[in-house]
Parts: structure tokens; C-alpha cells; sequence
């Protein structure tokens, strides 16, 4: 009988940076894909706010202040490691937001291509994400 796989909010990232460590590729691979689809996706939510309520940064960003808490918290029980991961999760969310912003912008904020760059955003985030789910092997 197969075991259920943990949601990918309890992935241990320092186990997983270990394993990449330790040049484990093929363990590692499946769950990057996940984190990057998962970077996209939420890249996708802020570039869909900020297309719906360009006036409420903040409350945007206060939004994503208590996710990225929560979230901080699930990531490692090392804390420091836990930050560093959160770190580099928004940082890659948040340049997968700056391309859709330039984008946004320099199409002097057509509503048209907002909506296609937010649809663009989370399908590569989907995507990706399945091709991780994919290559996930069965729980041990």
C-alpha cells in the first residue's frame, strides 16, 4: 500500500537542501519544480490584485506579510534556514511580478494584457508545478 505524500508546505527544505547537496538531483528536481510553480502562482495572485485594487498596496502587502509568516513557519525548524528559504521564494516571486509589471506598464496598463500576463503567470505556475507532481516517486 502507498503513503500518502506530504503537502508541499511541509516539505523540509533543509532536507531537501541536503539532498541537493549531496547531489541527490532526481530527489530534488520533483520539489523545485513544485516551489517554482508555487513562486509563479503567487506571483500571479499579486499581479491579479494589483490589476483589481491598484489603490490597496498596502493592505497587499500586509496581505502577503502574514502568508509569507505563516508560511515561514512550515518551511524548516531551522529558523534561519526557514528565512533564508522564504527569501529567495518572494525574491523569485517577486521578479516573476516585476516582468508582468513591466510588461503591464509599458503597455500603458492595457486591462487586456494585465489579465493575459496574470493568466500567463499562473499557468506556467500550474504547469510547472505538475511536472513536479510527476516525478514525485511514492512516499517511503
Amino acid at each position: 500500500m502507498q503513503t500518502r505524500r506530504p503537502p508541499l508546505a511541509e516539505i523540509d527544505t533543509w532536507a531537501l537542501w541536503q539532498a541537493a547537496q549531496a547531489g541527490r538531483w532526481a530527489e530534488v528536481r520533483p520539489w523545485l519544480l513544485l516551489l517554482a510553480g508555487f513562486c509563479a502562482v503567487l506571483a500571479g495572485l499579486v499581479s491579479f490584485f494589483w490589476l483589481t485594487a491598484p489603490g490597496d498596496v498596502a493592505g497587499l502587502l500586509l496581505a502577503l506579510l502574514l502568508f509569507s509568516f505563516f508560511l515561514y513557519g512550515r518551511l524548516s525548524p531551522r529558523r534561519a534556514f526557514a528565512a533564508a528559504a522564504m527569501a529567495v521564494l518572494l525574491a523569485t516571486a517577486a521578479g516573476i511580478f516585476g516582468i508582468w509589471l513591466l510588461a503591464f506598464a509599458g503597455s500603458q496598463e492595457n486591462v487586456w494584457i494585465g489579465i493575459l500576463g496574470v493568466l500567463l503567470e499562473c499557468s506556467i505556475g500550474l504547469g510547472l508545478g505538475l511536472a513536479g507532481i510527476k516525478r514525485l516517486g511514492p512516499a517511503e
